[in-house]
């Protein structure tokens, strides 16, 4: 009896370690974790996965160089931008040794999104699109790899509007489908395409829309844009005091936003 319940005992201990060996998740099944991270603007768990991944990827270049790209997307949305640049230079050196032109498409776009978040330097992040959609075009994934918020943006910067409203509908028909945390970031785009289309109460509805998120969804790092693009169409239409207002609620939320978003607000305060 006692020999029956040994062996039972055993037999247990073996598949139970089977059982916690077969949980272990494989790098291409961290690397379908952050991609699903990445596509619900989870930052704070894509920087995790991207960590997991950067560990189970040792030999893979390719699976090293997404590891790094998510590592610095992660940092750029989560207050640490940064930081974020030397990631990302780190994973095009390796996508570009391995000649990977969609990992190469994603960091050229994340760059974009630096120059035109943290640098506020428009040029650059026309430059870093452009490249970014070549290397997607080549690579045969322009939608998968621009996404359609970032072609918007990009059309928005070539003065392209009604092409970039079309790929803000796209965002949004996502975001309907599928909720992502930070579409703060696509109505502040949307209230900006509008008022260089001269459409002053679309652009008001959007800014505030695009505040009401940014707060919903606790995305502190948006409030600097939206309030600053709301502040904006506040001077377009000649409303200088609540203009100057949202300026100052922009200022208020940049510490982590980079020092010419600041210079932006005291320009736009200047104006008034």
């Amino acid at each position: 009896m006692y020999k029956m319940m040994r062996v039972f005992v055993l037999l247990l201990l073996y598949l139970s370690t089977l059982e916690i060996s077969g949980a272990a998740d494989t790098p291409t099944m961290i690397w379908e974790k952050c991609e699903r991270a990445r596509s619900l603007s989870q930052y704070d768990s894509l920087g995790i996965y991207s960590l997991q991944l950067q560990k189970a990827s040792s030999g893979n270049p390719r699976l090293t160089a997404f590891s790094l790209f998510y590592k610095g997307l992660s940092h750029l949305f989560t207050g640490k931008a940064q930081e974020a640049m030397p990631l990302l230079g780190q994973s095009q050196q390796i996508a570009e040794r391995i000649d990977n032109d969609s990992i190469i498409a994603l960091v050229m776009n994340a760059k974009g999104i630096y120059h035109i978040m943290v640098e506020n330097n428009n040029f650059l992040a026309q430059q870093m699109f452009f490249r970014s959609l070549e290397y997607a075009e080549r690579a045969g994934y322009e939608q998968t790899f621009m996404g359609a918020y970032y072609l918007a943006m990009y059309h928005n910067l070539r003065g392209e509007n009604d092409k970039a409203e079309k790929y803000i509908k796209e965002s949004l028909a996502i975001y309907g489908k599928c909720k992502y945390d930070d579409v703060a970031s696509v109505y502040t785009l949307y209230s900006k395409v509008e008022l260089d289309k001269g459409n002053t109460a679309l652009s008001e509805q959007y800014a505030l829309e695009a505040i009401k998120l940014a707060k919903q969804y606790k995305q502190s790092f948006l409030l600097p844009d939206a309030y600053l693009q709301y502040a904006t169409m506040l001077n377009a239409t000649k409303q200088y005091a609540k203009s100057n207002e949202m300026a100052m609620m922009a200022l208020e939320n940049t510490e982590d936003a980079g020092k010419n978003k600041t210079i932006s607000c005291y320009r736009l305060i200047s104006r008034n």
